[in-house]
């Protein structure tokens, strides 16, 4: 009967190493990922903040309604294109056409200069489809 008790005192006491060890293992797992997230987040600030840096120069050295002369509406970029309305929102419907857009409550608008280098990195435009 002790040794039925001991065996049983004996893996009452296994176990509980093995959860502790289990509980130390997880918090030092916790720890390490919490830190390699906040030098992540830490970067990320820096890198936006890098951004925002230079926008502001951009944006401070350029007067406000030039600003607005580089973002251009469906109507506006399918005159730019020398295509129809239609073909434009073809395009945008054409997920490996990548066109570089930004939607504004529903609003399509898109930058000249983006759109300009989405145009080089191009092949061919034929019709309402694009060759690569």
């Amino acid at each position: 009967m002790n040794n039925k008790r001991g065996l049983i005192a004996l893996f009452i006491a296994f176990s509980f190493v093995v959860v502790l060890s289990n509980m130390i293992t997880a918090k030092y797992i916790e720890n390490k990922v919490n830190n390699k997230i906040r030098a992540e987040i830490e970067s990320l600030s820096y890198q936006i903040i890098q951004v925002r840096h230079s926008t502001d120069a951009v944006y401070s050295s350029t007067k406000p309604e030039e600003r607005w002369n580089d973002v251009m509406a469906p109507t506006e970029l399918a005159k730019y294109l020398d295509i129809k309305l239609a073909q434009v929102y073809n395009i945008i419907d054409d997920k490996e056409s990548e066109i570089p857009y930004v939607l504004i409550e529903g609003a399509y608008r898109f930058n000249k200069d983006a759109i300009d280098k989405w145009l080089t990195s191009r092949k061919v435009i034929v019709g309402e489809s694009i060759v690569y």
